[in-house]
C-alpha cells in the first residue's frame, strides 16, 4: 500500500530528471556546434589570390556546425544563420553564427510543453585574425 502511494511520486522525478538531463544535452550539444561552426569558419583562408584555394567562412561555419551537432543530423538551413560584420570603430571584423529555434524533440514526452521550452536557440561570435 505504502509503495502505490509513492511510486507515482518517485516516477514523476526520475523522469523529470531524464527528460530534463535530455534537454541539457541538446543545449549543451547546440551551444558547443555554433562555437565550432565560428572556429572553423576563422580559420578558413580566403585571403589566397587563387579562386580555387580561396575558402568560404560561411561554408566553413555551415559545414562544421552539421557535423558538430550530432544530435541533430537533419539539421534544415532555416535554422541557421552566418554573418560576416565587417570592421568598424567599435570592433574587428568577425563572424556570427546563430541557431534560430531549433525544434526540441523531447525524449518521453513526460514534462510536456509547459516545463521546457520547445526550440532551442544559440549564437557565438569570432574575430578574424
Amino acid at each position: 500500500m505504502e509503495f502505490a502511494l509513492v511510486a507515482p511520486v518517485l516516477l514523476l522525478i526520475v523522469f523529470a530528471t531524464i527528460e530534463y538531463g535530455w534537454y541539457l544535452t541538446n543545449w549543451l550539444v547546440t551551444n558547443n556546434a555554433v562555437s565550432e561552426g565560428a572556429r572553423a569558419a576563422v580559420k578558413a583562408r580566403e585571403w589566397e589570390t587563387d579562386t580555387q584555394a580561396a575558402e568560404d567562412p560561411e561554408a566553413f561555419a555551415r559545414t562544421a556546425l552539421a557535423e558538430a551537432l550530432w544530435i541533430n543530423k537533419n539539421l534544415d538551413s532555416e535554422y541557421v544563420e552566418t554573418e560576416i560584420l565587417p570592421a568598424d570603430a567599435t570592433a574587428p571584423r568577425r563572424i556570427e553564427v546563430r541557431i534560430i529555434d531549433l525544434p526540441y524533440r523531447s525524449l518521453t514526452g513526460y514534462l510536456g510543453k509547459t516545463m521546457l521550452p520547445q526550440t532551442l536557440a544559440a549564437k557565438a561570435v569570432m574575430v578574424f585574425p
